[in-house]
């Protein structure tokens, strides 16, 4: 303190018309030797507010965490329990985060809301976990059955496990054998406030969409339960804890468990597909509701496949839809979406939707609608990057967030193979680059090629778990492979960032009228072409789906040419009844392949045809001296372009002509 005091000598023999300016250099002192010498402060310049300073510095500030009530974890905590029966109460756990770890031959009920959950480590245990609003993790655990409602599921070094399951997202396993899936098919007083406290919607369960990152090629390592299967025995013994269980009335029935029993990929059948669409207003869960229950109690050879609800815009309606019918009703909040299959299930859900008597229904009117809209809803429903919290707010993701980077392997040709390339997915471009290596940082190396996503088609082959393919409107498609993950990955962006651009083409783009083309410039006149009439067909949204769509088609009928083929190469030479050289088979193998030569040969000017089209609106738009980018696809460069492009590089780049 030696310093400042010889400060304050100095200051205190200063005359009385410069103590004035001690009040300047008030706040510096304080900064420099503290709130001790307020009060000398005080008498030197009679400042008021120093002794305010004083009583604020007496008062510190509380933070959020210091006024946060103290949680004892051994209160969130089951550890090396050994034979016995232990549980938790609605509220007593109240979305914290929860531990059960070390437990042998003993059962765990967890009636109440979690934040986050952890299994760790037990043997023959039988364990209920309430709503989970994000994560469960069950590791190292071995001939456990969990029941359990959650946000995600992932699951490491397990073996011979029964999961009751209900999850928003995709089940994740690794490094486990022997785990079966079953349909989460419960219920307990408080069981629904829960659930919307968790922010879990009882119609999104993707419990059958199992995804493991370590698949054994000899055998599966999981399985599907039968619906019929329920691990319920071991409820009963509730008892042991106290009243306060059994009041809560638990139950593992169809007809009280508020979660709908959708039984996945093994309910679709061949005997007929149906879809239910229900629109948002007052009552469309108790109406969706009403048509589980109707179909649960009154036809049985009915099953219900999968079920969803979201949020879908107006745009996704028409695209989902085939029609702007149901653009207008969509806004109003999340619409739930039921995919049945067995028989006769088109007239019944039309019988359903008539007894409802509501205009914001829609229902497939045969098999094949109901097929294609199913797929439409669902596969919209994958591909979404919109996210709902749960206090019901959108998370949506930028373009900036969609991007991604890294290697793959790309299928180049029969005698190359597959080879390593860096692709590089730009979302606000709209288009998918590969390079031969990784581009150095802040480089100008030109990409191998561009692949405008517009209108593309991404899919995953039947090959394997780790193959996709991505079909563009015009030019050749990518066959590319990586890992399991990075495939779910990569298809997940792809379909958003083509999504977007498709959207974008179809708003900003729409077809020329007559009026529009005959109204111009007198300047604009001057270089209308006179000799050669171009005719403007419209190319918007329509012309690029159904080029998709014929594009997805020939490519369907590649894989039944080559499998076709495959069998009959495949048959054993000395067989007694068909042989690989029999006439027959010979000319249904060359008939297929003229037949698939042939559509590829229509498909090639149907490109063509499409080409054309779209460089007559670009050169219509440029005598109109519009400055919009009509076609945002890749077309040939012009005569002169604005920047140069390396022999390696194949890409092709747009470049807007305007008349001089």
């Amino acid at each position: 303190m030696g310093a400042p005091l010889k400060v304050l000598v100095r200051f205190s023999v200063i005359s009385v018309n410069q103590r004035c300016n001690l009040s300047n250099t008030y706040g510096l002192l304080i900064n420099v030797m503290g709130c001790r010498i307020s009060r000398v402060l005080s008498f030197l310049t009679g400042h008021s507010n120093a002794s305010a300073l004083e009583m604020s510095a007496k008062k510190p500030a509380k933070y959020s965490w210091e006024t946060r009530p103290k949680l004892d974890p051994a209160e969130y905590t089951f550890d090396s329990v050994c034979q016995d029966v232990v549980g938790k109460l609605p509220g007593s756990i109240d979305g914290q985060q929860f531990i059960v770890q070390n437990c042998t031959d003993s059962m765990i009920l967890l009636f109440d809301c979690i934040g986050s959950i952890t299994i760790d480590d037990c043997r023959r245990c039988k364990i209920f976990v309430g709503p989970v609003a994000s994560s469960i993790f069950i590791r190292g655990c071995l001939e456990c059955t969990v029941i359990v409602a959650c946000g995600q599921f992932r699951m490491r070094d397990c073996s011979c496990l029964d999961i009751m399951l209900h999850c928003a997202t995709q089940p994740i396993i690794e490094s486990s054998k022997n785990v079966r899936f079953g349909c989460y098919q419960y219920f307990y007083n408080g069981l629904p406030e829960q659930f919307s406290k968790a922010g879990l919607n009882f119609f999104n369960n993707q419990w059958w969409n199992v995804h493991d990152f370590t698949p054994d090629d000899a055998v599966s390592n999981w399985d599907l339960m039968p619906s019929t299967e329920k691990p319920d025995v071991f409820l009963n013994g509730r008892e042991k804890l106290g009243i306060e269980y059994v009041e809560l009335e638990v139950s593992s029935e169809e007809e009280t468990s508020i979660i709908p029993l959708s039984h996945g990929d093994r309910g679709m059948r061949h005997d007929g597909a149906g879809f239910i669409c229900l629109f948002s207003y007052p009552e469309h869960v108790s109406d969706a509701r009403k048509v589980l229950s109707a179909i649960r109690d009154s036809h049985k050879d009915i099953l219900l496949v999968r079920s969803k609800s979201m949020m879908i815009t107006e745009s996704d309606a028409e695209r989902i839809f085939n029609t702007k019918i149901y653009a207008n009703v969509c806004a109003g909040g999340p619409v739930i979406g039921l995919h049945f299959c067995g028989v006769d299930v088109v007239i019944t859900l039309t019988r359903m939707a008539n007894r409802l008597k509501r205009s914001h229904v829609f229902v497939a009117e045969d098999n094949t609608v109901a097929m294609k809209r199913a797929d439409a809803f669902f596969c919209f429903a994958d591909m979404m990057w919109c996210v709902e919290n749960p206090s019901g707010r959108e998370i949506t993701m930028t373009p900036q967030d969609l991007r991604v980077q890294g290697n793959m392997l790309k299928f180049t040709n029969v005698v190359k193979g597959w080879q390593y390339r860096w692709f590089s997915l730009d979302p606000e471009r709209g288009c998918l680059e590969y390079y031969i290596e990784m581009p150095p940082p802040d480089s100008k190396v030109p990409p191998r090629r561009v692949m405008m996503l517009g209108g593309a088609v991404i899919s995953p082959t039947d090959e394997d778990d780790q193959t996709f393919t991505v079909i563009p409107v015009d030019g050749d498609p990518f066959k590319l492979r990586t890992s399991v993950k990075e495939r779910q990955n990569w298809i997940q962006r792809l379909r958003a960032v083509a999504q977007l651009h498709t959207d974008a083409i179809a708003r900003n783009n729409p077809p020329l009228s007559v009026k529009e083309q005959r109204s111009s410039s007198d300047t604009t006149r001057e270089y209308q072409p006179t000799k050669v009439k171009v005719p403007i067909p419209a190319t918007g949204l329509s012309a690029m789906d159904a080029l998709a769509s014929a594009q997805g088609t020939l490519q369907q009928t590649v894989t039944v040419h080559e499998a076709l083929a495959s069998a009959i190469e495949s048959l054993p030479p000395q067989s007694e009844q068909w042989k690989p050289t029999e006439p027959q088979l010979l000319i249904m193998k060359a008939t297929s392949q003229a037949a698939l030569a042939s559509l590829q040969k229509c498909f090639e000017m149907l490109q063509t045809r499409h080409y054309y089209n779209s460089q007559a609106l670009q050169s219509q738009a440029a005598l109109q001296g519009s400055k919009k980018n009509i076609f945002h696809g890749p077309r040939k460069p012009s005569r002169k372009p604005k920047t140069s492009t390396s022999k390696e590089s194949t890409s092709e780049q747009v470049f807007a002509t305007t008349p001089k």
